[in-house]
């Protein structure tokens, strides 16, 4: 590749660890509770995810219902981290 105004540009590699965490049996966990500690719940989890995530320099891409998907910024291979 080549940039007419800075020369040749540089191309660099990056690793990315994805994450998708789920509320193991979360519809049964709904049916036995009332909504509002079902709610209470789903919060905690999300909040204790985005803690996780951010503690590893990483971002929440989506939450959904009682899922989130994300990813740390890209690192180094082998900085892996386990939860």
């Amino acid at each position: 590749m080549n940039d007419s105004q800075n020369g040749p540009a540089t191309i660099r590699r990056c690793y990315a660890t994805v994450l998708f965490s789920d509320i193991c049996a979360s519809t049964r966990l709904a049916e036995l509770v009332d909504p509002e500690v079902g709610a209470e719940i789903v919060s905690q989890v999300r909040q204790a995810s985005e803690r996780v995530v951010g503690k590893y320099c990483g971002v929440i891409n989506q939450v959904s219902d009682d899922d989130c998907d994300g990813s740390p910024i890209a690192g180094q291979p082998g900085e892996g981290v386990n939860l």
